[in-house]
């Protein structure tokens, strides 16, 4: 996390105009890099979103009764999510489950399906707690954190997956990565090429490991197909056709068919980042491979549903590439 600080303020500061004395300088580098409530996990948030805020007059928060409530009603939900966090890992054994590759082996199908579904939501649920407290703190303070990760019971896309599940990181990735080298701006080539080496960063920010080296990838071609087949539907010679021989609930149930396929994959590549190779190599084996006839198909249907809800919570355009 201190390493995305400096960076953040190392470019900020290399880009402003107008640059204030040293001792100042360093004085601003120790209050964003130790400033507590994000110190140890995070949300991080940019050097210069962080010196607006922190400049800004805090008013008397007391004296706001919905700012009250909502302070209120956000310490219970924190509450809340510790107490389930807290029992799944002392009566479910989630982090023992996900690397014990001999009770994955003999777990029936669905078993195996229900509990990949389980251990992505308790991945949300640690970071509901780890980012709702100090994001709690910080606006007690004046400024304004990252929104909370959504629920991954309604991420349909690799796209949305990384732009709202952490907010922060993905602004952070944006900024200092993705438009420095080009970003969408210079042609398609560029954008992969962009794309390619924040994702890269990722990889080498989380440790580099051989299992991270094949989530990075996986979430790159994820992102980098769901960007193609966008263009490739808005394109003039498609969308034509599709707006003519489609109506609005067809078109609804075939996005909600193509995301089915996306969150299955979007899945198996959160396994590998929880489990490490071996446990998304069972996964892949005994639900595709394996199941490709009994389990593949109700579990893409179950899938279906699931887009289906995310497509109602959440509109398609708000997850546009």
């Amino acid at each position: 996390m201190c390493g995305l600080r400096f960076i953040s303020y190392s470019l900020e500061h290399c880009w402003s105009l107008n640059k204030p004395r040293r001792i100042v300088q360093l004085c601003w580098l120790f209050s964003y890099t130790f400033y507590h409530p994000f110190f140890y996990n995070g949300p991080i948030i940019g050097y210069k979103d962080y010196i607006q805020q922190i400049k800004q007059p805090v008013e008397d928060l007391g004296r706001d009764w919905a700012v009250l409530k909502f302070l209120i009603f956000r310490i219970l939900r924190i509450i809340l999510w510790w107490g389930i966090a807290e029992y799944m890992l002392h009566s479910m054994y989630m982090h023992s489950i996900q690397s014990n590759e001999t009770y994955l082996e003999i777990l029936p199908p669905w078993a195996l399906g229900g509990l990949a579904l389980a251990l992505v939501q308790f991945f949300y649920v640690k970071y509901l707690v780890f980012f709702g407290l100090p994001s709690m703190l910080a606006m007690m303070d004046g400024l304004i954190p990252p929104k909370l990760p959504r629920c991954v019971s309604i991420m349909r896309t690799f796209t949305g997956m990384w732009r709202h599940f952490d907010e922060g990181l993905y602004r952070w990735l944006i900024r200092y990565i993705y438009v420095p080298l080009g970003g969408s701006r210079h042609g398609p080539l560029h954008k992969v090429l962009s794309s390619a080496l924040a994702f890269a960063f990722v990889c080498l920010w989380h440790g580099g490991h051989d299992y991270l080296q094949y989530w990075a990838l996986m979430n790159w071609a994820g992102v980098m197909v769901e960007s193609a087949m966008q263009t490739l539907l808005s394109s003039s010679l498609i969308q034509p056709f599709i707006e003519r021989h489609f109506s609005a609930a067809m078109k609804r149930r075939c996005v909600a068919l193509l995301c089915a396929f996306s969150t299955a994959m979007l899945i198996l590549s959160n396994l590998i980042f929880l489990g490490g190779i071996h446990v998304g190599r069972i996964f892949w084996k005994r639900l595709f491979v394996q199941g490709w006839s009994t389990v593949a198909p109700p579990m893409l249907a179950f899938l279906y549903c699931f887009a289906q809800i995310g497509l109602e919570r959440t509109p398609a355009q708000h997850e546009s590439p």
